[in-house]
């Protein structure tokens, strides 16, 4: 499968409905689930833009979110949709890649979970992710070492390991942070506050009966675009459910984890309580 969240280049047309406006009045994490994380204008980035930030026209935005919030904001901006047409070669590289970038964006979220709610059970499951990801890792150092057969520009693959490499540091890292929460490690109470300050937040919910979200799949809520936060993971009685698929329908009493904006997440909770 391909990654999940997708990273997007949208340049802003003169006749974008964004010209002339701010990053807090768009809303765009908690509207469309699309995160701004640098402009280029002109010759100049703009690394990680502020709430006060202002669009202007031949803005290059660099963007994160879901398949759907991409389109959107590029309607938004005036910009044509290209179609991006992946590498032929290399399919087993190419799935494997895609697969590893989300399995540690996934470890990462999941362990600063464990740690925020102070489970072992996610700890542990970080653990077991882990072994998947080596795995996959170790597939695709064969098969890059046996495309280095046929591979005009070595280089290229060298470049593709330096990535792979920097995904398993990231991988590791996860497991680390859940090692706290595995040895019950007291945390000092300005962690909480400072995970409690950033951009992207994390949050745990209970569906009550009257919720609307009650039978509904993850693909007909489509929280991630139209509310800004998407289900990482959930706690069905005693057993947890780790990145569900989007068929996966939603039950009375289920405990949603749910990442997103601060907005983004409040929101999908009030709709979770009914």
């Amino acid at each position: 499968r391909t990654a999940d969240e997708k990273i997007a280049w949208v340049e802003v047309s003169e006749d974008s409905v964004l010209v002339g406006k701010k990053f807090y009045e768009l809303k765009l994490p908690s509207s469309i689930g699309i995160w701004t994380f640098a402009i280029k204008r002109g010759k100049s980035w703009i690394v990680l833009p502020q709430k006060n930030t202002e669009v202007h026209v031949g803005d290059a935005l660099i963007v994160k979110g879901p398949p759907d919030g991409v389109a959107i904001l590029c309607k938004m901006a005036g910009a044509r949709r290209e179609v991006w047409a992946p590498e032929r070669r290399l399919p087993s590289i190419r799935k494997a890649l895609a697969e590893m970038r989300d399995l540690s964006s996934l470890m990462v979220d999941m362990a600063y979970s464990s740690i925020l709610f102070r489970s072992r059970e996610i700890a542990e499951e970080v653990i077991e992710v882990e072994e998947k990801f080596d795995k996959l890792s170790y597939k695709l150092w064969l098969a890059t070492f046996k495309a280095a057969k046929w591979e005009r520009n070595v280089a290229r693959l060298n470049g593709l390991l330096q990535m792979v490499r920097s995904m398993e540091q990231i991988s590791d890292a996860a497991v680390l942070i859940a090692d706290v929460a595995t040895r019950r490690v007291g945390l000092h109470p300005v962690f909480s506050r400072a995970l409690a300050e950033a951009d992207e937040q994390i949050g745990r919910v209970n569906v009550a009966e009257r919720s609307d979200f009650v039978d509904k799949s993850l693909k007909e809520l489509n929280l991630w675009t139209t509310m800004g936060a998407y289900v990482l993971m959930i706690k069905r009685g005693k057993r947890y459910m780790f990145d569900p698929s989007r068929r996966t329908r939603i039950r009375a009493s289920d405990s949603l984890i749910i990442r997103g904006s601060q907005r983004g997440v409040q929101k999908v909770k009030k709709a979770a309580r009914g």
